[in-house]
């Protein structure tokens, strides 16, 4: 991660950058665990996120509570949708219905398209990331 990127995510609130991230994902599926991993990772390049989600636990055992409850807010306003729930892994998908609107909440927020580069980069690592 570049020194221009770490700046960048110092900068972008948590939701909006998972927001982000889940917008560039379309109808693809991810686990908890691999939001977790991302989150993980990035914070190690950037301490300043550390801070802000506070990974924790052994690999595959991962948790944030940050996260979590951003997850847990997006499933509540419907952004989310989850299949029939799986005792051993969450699994997430954005509702494509819901993307116009998170992209024009993200524009008013001025993420994007500010920020895309990076939320774009974001996304590809956790579409690579193992939840191990």
């Amino acid at each position: 991660m570049t020194e221009t990127e770490r700046q960048e995510i110092a900068q972008v609130p948590i939701n909006d950058l998972l927001l982000g991230i889940i917008i560039c994902l379309k109808d693809l599926s991810f686990g908890e665990q691999q939001v977790y991993r991302l989150f993980k990772e990035l914070g190690d390049e950037a301490p300043e996120l550390a801070h802000r989600v506070r990974v924790y636990g052994p690999p595959g055992e991962l948790y944030s509570e940050p996260l979590r409850q951003t997850l847990s807010f997006m499933m509540m306003g419907k952004d989310l949708e989850s299949p029939q729930p799986n005792p051993v892994d969450q699994y997430y998908r954005v509702r494509l219905s819901h993307i116009p609107q998170i992209e024009k909440n993200l524009e008013q927020d001025d993420v994007l398209p500010r920020h895309k580069e990076l939320i774009v980069k974001l996304a590809e690592r956790l579409r690579t990331t193992t939840a191990a």
